[in-house]
This record gives structure tokens, sequence and C-alpha cells, in this order.
């Protein structure tokens, strides 16, 4: 396996996206020791963890770990063959009884691949946090995002002349929850979101609201200006 294929990319992304390691565990709901630990090549990152990367660098699974992904098939755990026997298939219930290795989730990450091209004709697809709709109603544009768990506080609109970004960080505050739990799977979620348009709007007309967690912002066009024609007369 490519020990420096992880880290080397997650640092080039980072790099790209003009990011702090602060900045992506941020992102991806994780400490900076984490991130820090993966860029190190310390540690490997969990399937979901791998799916967060994905997400925040906007980006394919296999993008992310193609060369330890490439390595993956190679992998024969230990106690599968012996010297009088060829490479055995591993069954499902082969594979759980096996002890759990570092691996263990990236070759879940492998099948979950091939699973995906397999599936390549299915109509249903898997979509981002904060998934978007963008509608042309003739006069106005409108985008309708999925934030569930949002208010209009967490939210944040920027419309330029032809596009509109949208952000939206959640936060809980953990030194004022005094509360004691058994479980706990809320937490900080953040998203952002831009989408480019063909036409440029009224940027101080654009109205957004939040109803039933989804917001719906409308955008006006600009009108569009007649050219301008002038008669040329001819010297005599």
């Amino acid at each position: 396996m490519t020990d420096k294929a992880i880290p080397y990319k997650l640092r080039e992304l980072r790099r790209e996206w003009k990011l702090s390691q602060d900045e992506v565990a941020s992102r991806a709901g994780v400490s900076r020791q984490t991130i820090f630990s993966i860029e190190t090549g310390s540690s490997e990152p969990s399937l979901a963890l791998a799916r967060k990367l994905a997400f925040v660098f906007d980006c394919a699974l296999e993008e992310l770990f193609a060369e330890i992904l490439h390595d993956i098939p190679t992998i024969i755990p230990i106690g599968l063959h012996n010297h009088n026997s060829t490479r055995k298939e591993v069954t499902p219930m082969d594979r759980s009884l096996l002890p759990w290795t570092p691996v263990s989730d990236l070759l879940d990450l492998h099948r979950e691949i091939d699973r995906f091209f397999e599936d390549s004709q299915s109509t249903t697809k898997t979509v981002p946090l904060a998934a978007l709709n963008v509608k042309d109603e003739g006069k106005v544009f409108v985008v309708d995002v999925s934030i569930p768990g949002f208010t209009d506080e967490d939210i944040d609109i920027e419309a330029g002349t032809d596009f509109v970004t949208i952000k939206g960080e959640k936060k809980v505050d953990d030194a004022k929850d005094k509360q004691t739990y058994l479980r706990k799977e809320f937490g900080y979620s953040a998203f952002e979101r831009t989408v480019g348009l063909p036409n440029h709007i009224q940027t101080d007309s654009v109205e957004a609201e939040i109803k039933h967690g989804t917001l719906h912002i409308t955008l006006p066009k600009v009108a569009p200006t007649p050219p301008k024609v002038t008669k040329v007369s001819v010297k005599k």
C-alpha cells in the first residue's frame, strides 16, 4: 500500500483550496489533530470521514483515494491461504470473522465505489448537504435549497450580477449544554453552494425566506435593453 498517497493528495487539495487544517477539520466535523494525523500518514481515514473529505473538496472518492484503492485488491488477510493452496475467495461470512484492520473501512469504500458504477443506470442518486433546485420562471430565477435544522441566523446569502452564493453554519455550543447524553449525533455542520446564472440579476431586489426546512430565493432578472440604433447619413 502506498503510505504517502493519501497525505500527499489531502495536502495538495487543501493548498489548492487555500484552506488551513483547522478549516478542513471544521468542515468535516473532526478535530484538527485528525487532519494532521492523516496528512502525516500516522492514521488513515474511516469510510465516513473519507466521504466527508470528498464532499469538502467537491471531488469523487476515487479521486481522493486513487492510489490506495489501486493497491487494495492485492491485500490478502492473514489466514485466508496456506502453502498448499491458492488464494481463497473471501465471502461475507469469512470477512465478518476477521479482526478489524486500518484498511477494513477502505475495503468497504472500494466495494462501494464498485457498486456505484454497477448501478450507474439507476435513477436514484446521492445528494449532498444543502441540495438545491434552480428554476427559470421567466422574469425571475428561483433557487430552492434544502436546509433542515437551519434558521435564518445560520444562513448568509450573497448575490452577484450573475450568481448567488449560499452559506450555512450551524454550531452546537457544548460549553452551554449541560444535558447528560447517552448518545449525541447533533453537532457542527456547514455548507457553501454557489449557483451561476445565465442572465444578470437585480441584486438589490433579491428576496429570501425559509419555509418547512427549505430556503427559497427569488432573483429578478435584469430587463433586456433594446439595442440602440442610430441612423447614419451619407455625405454628398
